[in-house]
């Protein structure tokens, strides 16, 4: 945060105050009211594992049969369509 590669939104009152408490004792983290504290933590770390996602690439356009296998007839046909 201080370098400003962390922006919090400042609307999200309860994270500040998590954040405002949050402290260590003997070298050791508080684990006390930290749950805000602790997904923002695991979020920083997953970021380097993630990947680009394609929007709309080849698994969006994958077509699956709309019967089911060893089905020989539609359940979800609509009469009157």
């Amino acid at each position: 945060m201080m370098t400003g590669r962390l922006k919090v939104a400042n609307h999200l009152e309860q994270w500040f105050e998590e954040y405002r408490t949050y402290h260590r004792k003997d070298g050791q983290i508080v684990k006390i009211r930290d749950d805000l504290m602790s997904a923002t933590r695991v979020a920083v770390m997953m970021k380097r594992a993630a990947r680009a996602v394609i929007l709309g690439g080849d698994r969006a356009r994958r077509h699956t049969s709309e019967i089911a296998d060893g089905v020989d007839f539609d359940i979800f046909d609509m009469v009157g369509d």
